[in-house]
């Protein structure tokens, strides 16, 4: 097997362009897709260290085949897959903008408007995968991807948290960013859509911030009975962190839906304001926080009327 590097052809198809980057288990890179009149695609190859088996290899195929009927403009559904010798490989439209990640690096905090579109598209997305009973189950700025429109798309979904293990096992790395954990994650309970809602509102926190605090745990924390992180509310509207909070709740079902998220994110993108959402704020939250008169609108701090 020949080493991966630029202009290897994959599959008498897919020539390699330029490394795009590397993920626990994977390598990204630009190719060109020679009979699509050389379109660029995404190519994705799971390298591992010691292999996989023929069982890992079907197993990772049959997953990947159950995506393709997640047809949804804010998911990053694979348009082909193959074996380049016991790396599975999977090709994906191609994202100029790169990942949520990486915009957070170069430009540091995002708008209050961006952030609406953020929590729409990605709330979006998460309501298609709970329609279909998928749980993403590692959701962080790294696998949401922007296209040369700006909008945002879902990366990395239907692979089953067994899968995953073994393609952590191969390769020899460490697991799931432990900053985006879910309480009910960390203390090893069981999972489902609400855990990623949780790990949406830690995304959302950093986007706030511009930056990740090293080696904290807000999942942890919310364990541990600390106070819900604060953002700077003389820049972003106090109702946006009453969004943030909701997510970071301890109960699963005491977060908003996706399909919540998506309608809030709908009204703001429309009137320019949250609604509120106070029956996912604590009550012992709720008395300490000023609540805009009914029917005021609240125009995000650091936008202009």
């Amino acid at each position: 097997m020949k080493t991966i590097e630029e202009g290897l052809v994959l599959n008498d198809r897919y020539e390699l362009v330029k490394f795009i980057g590397k993920g626990g288990f994977s390598q990204v890179w630009l190719a060109r897709d020679r009979q699509n009149a050389d379109a660029e695609v995404a190519m994705k190859i799971f390298v591992s260290n010691s292999g996989l088996t023929e069982e890992e290899l079907e197993t990772f195929r049959i997953e990947y085949e159950n995506t393709r009927e997640l047809n949804d403009e804010q998911l990053l559904t694979p348009t082909d897959q193959f074996d380049y010798g016991n790396s599975p490989c999977l090709v994906l439209p191609f994202m100029e903008g790169g990942s949520l990640e990486n915009k957070i690096r170069k430009q540091g905090r995002l708008p209050e408007e961006e952030i609406g579109k953020i929590v729409y598209q990605i709330g979006r997305g998460l309501r298609v995968l709970e329609s279909h009973q998928v749980l993403h189950n590692d959701i962080k700025p790294d696998n949401m991807l922007i296209d040369g429109r700006g909008d945002f798309h879902l990366a990395d979904f239907g692979i089953s948290a067994k899968m995953r293990n073994t393609f952590l096992r191969a390769s020899r790395l460490r697991g799931e960013t432990f900053n985006y954990r879910s309480p009910e994650k960390i203390q090893g309970d069981d999972v489902n859509a609400q855990s990623d809602i949780f790990s949406l509102g830690v995304t959302l926190y950093e986007v706030c911030k511009g930056i990740f605090p090293e080696g904290v745990s807000l999942g942890d924390n919310v364990i541990r009975g600390y106070p819900k992180p604060s953002i700077d509310t003389t820049f972003y509207s106090r109702r946006l962190e009453q969004l943030i909070h909701a997510c970071l709740n301890k109960g699963p079902l005491e977060r908003p839906t996706a399909a919540r998220l998506e309608a809030y994110a709908d009204h703001f993108l429309k009137n320019g304001f949250w609604e509120e959402i106070t029956e996912f704020i604590p009550e012992e939250e709720y008395v300490r926080r000023t609540v805009p008169r009914s029917g005021s609108h609240e125009t995000p701090a650091g936008t202009s009327q």
